[in-house]
């Protein structure tokens, strides 16, 4: 299957309710695969021994059909036989004079004029040259606003010409990373009674409030130093925040909810798959038509949850996300939490449910008047606490019923 690359072999093949032993070129069929394997329209299902090439940068002759300049830079539809990327001109390496045949030097490109030009797309895009084969091989550019056809062309080869170079499947995960870099992943907990500063530390750390005094660094950078601008890029690509309310966008759905700080960081570059696997992962792909008010409050801290990691975050904060639902959907949502634990996500938590910090903090840190008054790792701070303070502080938690 490319441009996955998955292999598989065809079960049968069908035409109504009969199975044929093979099938010609034209022929309306169903094919049902041995395995489970995603395939979408533009795919193509080809044998193993003569494979066409896949690839995202490609060197392409352009003839230009739009009254409108190509500008290098802008993004059009590519449509190549039945599949359709996103498409970025990245060089007019030349423009071809149609009388001599020369190579011109060219910065645009105008209408009926031809051009020798570089171009990605956002999915790889399985191909053939057009000299080889001319339905995998032409292609059309097409307007995004207007739905009109503004270029027609031809590929000619891919940049990247390693064709004996597939992706193989790695051991090296986030446990490995760390090791190699000498990071380990943390979950620190902060805990306390109400007022006693849980959520200024976070907002301190995120960047949301200035200190007074002393500095925070985040991957080396001390971020009480960077400009508005610069604070505000250097949050989203490092910092999810998750705060008790939520705070969805009510006129989006759950897809467009998680994608939305995506967009504001790539555009229209998008990686659709990215996204879905993201929400299927954390088990909220079924929701992702629903709107905000269509679904529980422990469903809508979960994809408040996933639209925070959806930058892959080097820091989770949580603040008291869990205070604002119903008892019943508490586990809902602390289990979406255990899964990013599991995965290697470092997090800051600001709640009082002492018992599920049991099983996922690394550290514990009572506070009281904006004062670290004691910490420890979880087992120690719950069984053996030191602080005459965080004794009663437990105490209370227990009488309560949530620990």
């Amino acid at each position: 299957m490319l441009p996955s690359g998955k292999t598989t072999t065809v079960k049968s093949i069908d035409f109504f309710e009969d199975q044929l032993p093979e099938a010609e070129a034209g022929a309306s069929i169903t094919l049902t695969l041995n395995d489970e394997v995603d395939v979408s329209r533009g795919d193509l299902i080809v044998t193993t021994d003569h494979p066409p090439e896949v690839a995202d940068q490609f060197q392409v002759k352009l003839l230009w059909l739009s009254e409108e300049p190509l500008v290098p830079g802008r993004s059009y539809w590519l449509k190549v036989h039945a599949k359709e990327v996103s498409a970025t001109v990245m060089e007019i390496k030349h423009r071809e004079d149609i009388n001599t045949g020369s190579h011109l030097a060219a910065k645009v490109l105008n209408l009926n004029e031809i051009a020798v030009v570089t171009i990605s797309t956002t999915h790889p895009v399985a191909f053939e040259p057009y000299t080889v084969n001319r339905t995998l091989g032409g292609f059309v550019f097409i307007d995004k606003l207007s739905c009109a056809t503004v270029g027609a062309g031809m590929i000619e080869f891919a940049l990247r010409r390693s064709t004996n170079i597939h992706w193989q499947s790695l051991e090296v995960g986030k446990a490995q990373r760390a090791l190699l870099k000498n990071q380990t992943p943390r979950c620190i907990w902060f805990t306390g009674l109400s007022g006693s500063g849980k959520s200024t530390c976070l907002n301190l750390i995120g960047g949301l409030d200035n200190p007074t005094s002393g500095q925070i660094f985040i991957k080396n950078k001390e971020i009480g130093s960077l400009s508005r601008k610069e604070l505000t890029i250097f949050r989203r690509r490092n910092i999810g925040f998750v705060f008790q309310n939520y705070s969805l966008m009510p006129v989006l759905n759950v897809y467009d909810n998680v994608a939305l700080p995506v967009t504001f960081d790539c555009g229209k570059h998008i990686n659709r798959k990215y996204i879905e696997e993201l929400l299927r992962e954390l088990g909220i792909w079924e929701k992702r038509k629903k709107y905000p008010n269509e679904l529980s409050g422990g469903q809508q801290q979960r994809v408040a949850i996933i639209r925070s990691i959806a930058l892959r975050p080097r820091l989770l904060l949580l603040d008291e996300i869990t205070s604002a639902l119903d008892p019943v959907l508490v586990n809902e949502v602390l289990s979406t939490v255990r899964d990013l634990k599991n995965d290697g996500m470092t997090m800051v938590l600001a709640t009082h449910e002492m018992g599920f910090a049991k099983q996922v903090a690394d550290e514990v840190c009572y506070l009281e008047a904006g004062q670290i008054v004691e910490r420890g790792s979880a087992q120690q701070m719950i069984e053996t606490p030191q602080d005459q303070r965080t004794i009663d502080f437990l105490k209370r938690v227990h009488e309560a019923g949530r620990l």
